[in-house]
């Protein structure tokens, strides 16, 4: 009895399967555009976030300066003598009169 290839299997490659399996290999030049395509996209990425980082530096300087300006505008009206009348009906006391 002779044994035959089925149907199925008449156009398929077995080496294939080895062949899917394996790495590609690249050349010196492919590597070095590489690497030369992967330098430039990290210099680029540090510059961008050199300059968002700069920029919240700086915001957040500016948040800090407006913070500083408006203690410094209720320290000077602290030392400033409260003329309002804090309690209803009473009158301020005026020198001179009794």
């Amino acid at each position: 009895m002779v044994v035959g290839t089925r149907k199925t299997n008449a156009t398929t490659r077995p080496g294939l399967i080895v062949l899917e399996g394996k790495q590609q290999r690249r050349t010196k030049e492919q590597i070095r555009e590489d690497n030369a395509l992967k330098k430039a996209e990290n210099t680029t990425a540090r510059m961008e976030a050199e300059a968002s980082h700069h920029a919240m530096v700086s915001r957040i300087a500016q948040l800090e300066n407006s913070i500083a300006q408006g203690e410094e505008l209720v320290r000077g009206h602290a030392k400033r003598p409260d003329l309002r009348n804090n309690h209803r009906g009473a009158e301020i006391p005026v020198a001179g009169k009794c």
